[in-house]
Parts: structure tokens; sequence; C-alpha cells
């Protein structure tokens, strides 16, 4: 499931079940897009190294590709981390 909160700018992805522990990647493709049918900027430039957000070469399109760890915490704002 995913929810969107316009006034924040923020995409919410929930799963069915807990992730497990383990490195994942999340993959948008272009046919992300907004309110007018623009398309995603998505080449994400790790922005979890210092970089911020948002990242891309200002040309809709492209792909985002983000990688993350689940380490399996109950803490909420612990159980998931940026990938190295």
């Amino acid at each position: 499931d995913v929810a969107y909160d316009a006034a924040s700018h923020t995409a919410t992805i929930a799963t069915v079940q807990p992730l497990a522990r383990g490195s994942y990647e999340l993959t948008l493709y272009d046919t992300v897009v907004d309110a007018e049918g623009v398309a995603l900027d998505g080449e994400v430039e790790a922005p979890y190294k210092g970089g911020l957000l948002p990242t891309g070469d200002g040309i809709a399109g492209g792909i985002a590709v983000v990688t993350f760890n689940a380490i399996g915490t109950r803490r909420g704002s612990d159980r998931i981390q940026p990938a190295d």
C-alpha cells in the first residue's frame, strides 16, 4: 500500500508483512507521476550519504533506485536504514 502526503511531500509504503532482516532495493519507474501528470525525476544520487533531496538531473523521467537495510528492531525509527 502506498500513501502520499502532499503537504510534506512524503510517500509512505506499507508492506502486508514486516520486512525480514536484510538488504532491499526499491525501484520507482518514471510511470510515477505528480498531480499534473509529470513524471518523476528519477536519478537519485545517494541522498543518505550527505546529499540533499530532491536529487535528479532536472528533467522529468528516469528510474529512482534506493537501497536500504531492514535491521529487525522493534523501534519504528530503527527498522529501516539506508544502505552504505
